[in-house]
């Protein structure tokens, strides 16, 4: 597993989960969670990316932190599931979730 592609994996997580808040921010009761949503994805890409640039310690950090904002984007998407908010068949839902499935993994493992 090449960590670049858990960078790209990353970047379009984020521009899935991006198209999911703009799903939710055209109702009302969604804008709050559009927006953590949102910054949730953004962090996992960029604290990847960012401990790219480390070694030990620092690198395993930024990446815990990645993963952690991984599982609470997650987290929006079920929620924004339960709330009847978007479609779990929506398209990119589905990708979304996929792809956070191969990126939490990923860092899980470079975690350890």
């Amino acid at each position: 597993m090449s960590k670049f592609r858990v960078v790209e994996e990353s970047v379009e997580f984020a521009a899935g989960c991006s198209r999911i808040a703009s799903e939710l921010r055209r109702r009302e009761c969604g804008r709050a969670l559009a927006s953590q949503l949102s910054r949730a994805a953004d962090s996992v890409a960029l604290n990847i990316a960012e401990g790219l640039g480390f070694r030990g310690a620092r690198r395993k950090n930024h990446y815990r932190i990645a993963l952690g904002s991984g599982r609470e984007a997650v987290a929006g998407i079920w929620l924004a599931i339960a709330k009847g908010q978007v479609a779990r068949e929506s398209r990119d839902v589905v990708q979304a979730l996929d792809k956070a499935n191969f990126i939490c993994g990923a860092l899980y493992k470079l975690t350890r």
